[in-house]
């Protein structure tokens, strides 16, 4: 990661299935994942991170402050609860990795709210001190991740926007058990992405901004109000230098190759398929990494080189088109 730039602290949320764990996978594929046993399937299927696609690799690792050797594709660290996730994001960096993910904190929460629940049970003043338990270890892993000296990427389920108990409207947000804790960790996050389906248009998934009944907001001012599902192009448009799996480096010079066709004008489907061609030698999952990644950072920085110039006019008047700003929220 380049060490110019404050490590990011990311969350993306949003429904079952839309691909927000492969997408941060994607982004930080040498990173230490911490998440429940089957977490990454999805994602080393897709991106082709698996015996046969591509060769394992060998990392020395200090765990229990002992230097390992570990052999494999997408480290994993398993956890079942939030106070196993406190314990691993603060000790990601000196274990040796540049990037930490936390996958699907939502099921963790609850697996929490069990434990509490069989702690304290579940009456009387009992159930408020349940809730101070969990909001105790969302604050903690906030503050862990912040600190933690390295980027960190965390997925959360989506809850809808709606009524507290008292009646106040919250925003819809990462999933918790209360949720008054919806935008606990939001506050804290450098970047808040709802990842949704895209309804038409190029991309399978967005991450969408558009509305102001969830939390979202992006203070590395890159991303439009719908962006590509792509956190490697925003963070990369954002100037971060991430790191490629082993053996995969290549990727970041199609990526870039992409990226400038696009820029240029070139028909979308005739790079697509050039790059395919000229990259026959390669996996197919490996390649279409790499082109999702230029055809993103090429939409990512059109926006950013645009909206300087649309920052002057009012909405619908600039000349290129309505503005769509997505500055820092």
């Amino acid at each position: 990661m380049s060490t110019t730039l404050t490590p990011p602290m990311i969350l993306s949320y949003g429904e079952m299935g839309v691909g927000k764990t492969t997408d941060i996978v994607a982004a930080f594929p040498t990173a230490c994942n911490v998440c429940r046993p089957g977490g990454l399937l999805p994602a080393a299927t897709f991106l082709g991170l698996r015996e046969g696609r591509i060769p394992p690799v060998r990392r020395n690792l200090v765990i229990d402050g002992k230097e390992q050797e570990w052999v494999g594709y997408a480290f994993q660290w398993h956890v079942r609860s939030l106070d196993d996730v406190i314990t691993i994001v603060p000790n990601a960096a000196a274990m040796g990795f540049g990037a930490v993910t936390v996958d699907d904190v939502s099921l963790d929460a609850e697996t929490t709210e069990r434990d509490l629940d069989r702690q304290y049970g579940n009456q009387g003043g009992n159930v408020f001190r349940k809730f101070d338990g969990i909001r105790d270890r969302v604050v903690k892993i906030r503050e862990a991740c912040r600190y933690a000296g390295i980027p960190v990427a965390m997925s959360a389920h989506l809850r809808l926007p709606g009524p507290d108990s008292k009646g106040t409207f919250l925003k819809g947000g990462p999933k918790f058990p209360t949720r008054n804790l919806t935008e606990s960790i939001p506050y804290e996050a450098d970047v808040v992405l709802r990842m949704a389906l895209a309804s038409g248009g190029n991309w399978r998934s967005i991450y969408d901004r558009s509305d102001p009944d969830y939390a979202g907001k992006d203070r590395l001012s890159v991303t439009p109000l719908k962006a590509p599902g792509n956190l490697r192009a925003i963070l990369v448009g954002a100037g971060y230098t991430l790191p490629r799996f082993p053996g995969l480096e290549w990727q970041d010079e199609a990526m870039v190759h992409v990226r400038d066709r696009m820029l240029k004008g070139d028909d979308r489907e005739a790079v697509v398929r050039e790059t395919f061609t000229a990259l026959k030698d390669q996996a197919p999952e490996h390649t279409a990494w790499a082109v999702r990644d230029g055809l993103a950072l090429a939409e990512v920085q059109t926006f950013v080189n645009e909206r300087y110039i649309n920052d002057f006019f009012a909405a619908g008047a600039a000349k290129a088109g309505p503005v769509t700003l997505g500055g820092a929220v």
